[in-house]
């Protein structure tokens, strides 16, 4: 298998026998801008891989269902050779992922799939490019922006996603 980036297209080359689409290799800093991923599998076809972003949609269910729904919209990177692939992968994770635990309370909190409800095509990975966005109505605009403050205070003294090294 090899893997590409197109900047200054150069290869890396790992075993055949350790292909698999959704290997995940960090380039430079410096070849983050125009990313492409080539696969060679073992028959020789060819796969340019593509970026997409997939809105994969859960809803929280506790106990019986008697409280105001609740649904959990996670944004995915997925790398497809194709639009169908990517949806394909996005349910495939919205699947996998499924889970259930007992709260406090001992009643059951499950994480059901719902589906995929949103799928873009990533042309290219642009520094500053607009990725998600959302509008809010709040009855309380003070109490609002002081949760972004608070927030952002958490995120400058990384008290946020220490489990998650995304780099």
């Amino acid at each position: 298998m090899h893997v590409w980036w197109d900047r200054n297209q150069e290869f890396l080359t790992l075993p055949a026998n350790n292909y698999h689409p959704a290997v995940s290799l960090y380039p430079p800093k410096s070849h983050l801008t125009n990313i492409s991923l080539l696969f060679q599998s073992i028959t020789n076809k060819t796969f340019i891989m593509k970026w997409y972003l997939a809105k994969i949609v859960f809803q929280i269910i506790c106990g019986e269902g008697d409280h105001t729904a609740q649904f959990d919209e996670q944004l995915r990177l997925i790398a497809a050779a194709h639009e169908d692939e990517a949806f394909e992968k996005a349910i495939r994770i919205g699947m996998n992922e499924e889970d259930s635990f007992y709260n406090l309370k001992q009643q059951l909190v499950r994480w059901q799939f719902v589906n995929v409800s949103e799928l873009y095509y990533l042309s290219e990975l642009i520094d500053g490019a607009e990725m998600y966005s959302r509008i809010n109505e709040v009855d309380d605009a003070e109490a609002y922006i002081s949760f972004v403050h608070g927030r952002a205070e958490s995120i400058k003294n990384k008290r946020t996603h220490q489990l998650l090294n995304l780099i």
